[in-house]
């Protein structure tokens, strides 16, 4: 997605969802693992020339249905 703001700003965002996800992570001391066969992640990457207050708003949800296949 490409934005422009006004005449000499912009903003392109691209968001990627449904990533099967794996590897580990530690919090708080405790160790999580993710396994792809569960575990599904997304990718937000953005760039720009915006204002310097600036806000937005989004969301995302991805999940597995129940023949396996993912959901976007």
């Amino acid at each position: 997605m490409a934005t422009p703001i006004g005449q000499k700003r912009f903003y392109y965002n691209r968001k990627v969802n449904c990533l099967p996800a794996s590897g580990w992570f530690k919090y708080d001391g405790m160790l999580f693992e993710l396994d792809s066969s569960t575990c599904l992640g997304g990718l937000d990457w953005g760039r720009g020339v915006w204002e310097y207050k600036s806000f937005w708003n989004w969301a995302s949800a991805s999940a597995y249905l129940p023949d396996e296949g993912p959901l976007a």
